[in-house]
């Protein structure tokens, strides 16, 4: 079955550059081990970064200004201003708070990002700020990146292409020649891309394996992140920001509902980076104090904690710190790809764009796609991947 571009990974970056390829002209099917969104895309916060973590360590390079003109350009997609279309998608926010503690290293944090970012903060009056921050003792400012339910974003960027996914649990077979993918047969079906394209994240490392390709353009930072929910019959409040310190986001919180309806944290920033390997019950111990230093008007009475991991993937570097930006890279007809975060999905599918070649002319495309069609409906569609909290069995009480 020839096809223009075969693609390995369901989640947001897999998904996008999927649609653009349809929306191209070109035939493309997406492959997906587990399901839409597993692994880093439901796992993360949701936040459309402006490059705050750059700006924090002064930072005011190319990849910080990359990125700082991404909430302006995801702001056209969540209008509907700009293909594809993600008007639907769920939002947790439109802007995040920033805020500091009263300590001098936070003051210092907050200026760095006051200078940088592209998405300037504005400061807010005491009397205009939320609830959750009424006790403290620093500054509050509003910082227009937006918050999207990542689960939401998966759905609008599948749901049109449904048919194009496959599921595909088992190793695929692979027929290789020089640095050519010839075929690739999944169940039933071979195919014989003109293009493969690896972006499934961690699981790039794999694929890259059974192609005979170097592992060592990947690397893994580990994160454990902490999760909490109220169990008193009161909801937490919804709380979605940054808490800075010196060159660091000592706390990120961002807010969802789980399936009862009640609002759920996320929390990250520096304990979820300081702590992947500790006892869930140490950090969650830590995070708690540290939600209660930097919201100390927050109760947190009655409220269950746990934590999950996730293995941020990206392209190494010598220091084994994050890269700069996106990353793709051709050899022969295989394309291997990281985001490096979910901001920068649309730079990367930009970047991939430009590597392929042209797309069959439109007289064969038409005589190739229902037979394309038909073999498709011979493999399984791959499912809905869930947001961490509703794969939890255990939760925890914190004093």
């Amino acid at each position: 079955m020839r096809i223009d571009v075969l693609i390995f990974g369901g989640g947001v970056a897999g998904l996008w550059l999927l649609d653009e390829l349809v929306r191209s002209g070109y035939s493309a099917v997406l492959v997906e081990s587990r399901a839409l969104g597993a692994g880093q895309t439901v796992a993360s916060q949701g936040i459309l970064h402006g490059g705050l973590k750059y700006t924090l360590k002064g930072a005011f390079n190319n990849a910080a200004k990359e990125i700082s003109q991404m909430p302006a350009r995801w702001a056209e997609h969540l209008r509907g201003e700009r293909k594809p279309d993600l008007s639907r998608v769920v939002m947790r926010s439109g802007y995040c708070h920033l805020w500091r503690t009263g300590s001098l290293s936070s003051r210092v944090g907050m200026v760095g990002a006051r200078v940088g970012l592209a998405v300037k903060p504005i400061a807010l009056e005491q009397s205009d700020w939320p609830e959750w921050l009424k006790h403290g003792a620093g500054e509050v400012y509003r910082l227009d990146e937006q918050v999207v339910s990542p689960p939401s974003l998966v759905r609008e960027l599948a749901v049109p292409h449904l048919a194009r996914t496959v599921h595909a649990p088992e190793p695929v077979k692979w027929i290789v020649a020089g640095e050519d993918v010839k075929s690739v047969r999944i169940g039933g079906v071979t195919f014989d891309p003109a293009c493969v394209v690896l972006c499934a994240g961690e699981g790039n490392e794999a694929l890259r394996n059974q192609l005979g390709k170097p592992s060592s353009l990947m690397q893994r930072r580990p994160r454990q992140m902490v999760l909490v929910h109220s169990t008193s019959g009161r909801n937490l409040q919804w709380v979605n920001g940054h808490c800075t310190d010196t060159s660091r986001t000592r706390l990120t919180i961002t807010s969802d509902r789980d399936s009862m309806g009640r609002v759920v944290w996320q929390i990250g920033g520096a304990p979820s980076e300081d702590g992947p390997d500790w006892p869930p019950r140490k950090l969650i111990e830590h995070t708690s104090r540290e939600v209660r230093a930097c919201l100390p008007g927050v109760d947190l009475t009655g409220c269950e904690w746990a934590t999950y991991h996730v293995n941020i993937a990206e392209s190494a570097t010598p220091t084994g710190l994050k890269p700069d930006g996106v990353f793709a890279l051709r050899e022969g007809n295989l394309v291997t790809a990281w985001p490096t975060k979910l901001a920068l999905v649309p730079v990367m599918v930009e970047r991939v764009m430009g590597m392929l070649d042209q797309p069959q002319p439109s007289s064969l495309e038409a005589h190739r796609q229902p037979e394309l069609e038909r073999a498709l409906t011979q493999l399984p569609r791959p499912a809905f991947a869930d947001p961490p909290w509703e794969t939890i069995s255990q939760w925890m009480t914190c004093p």
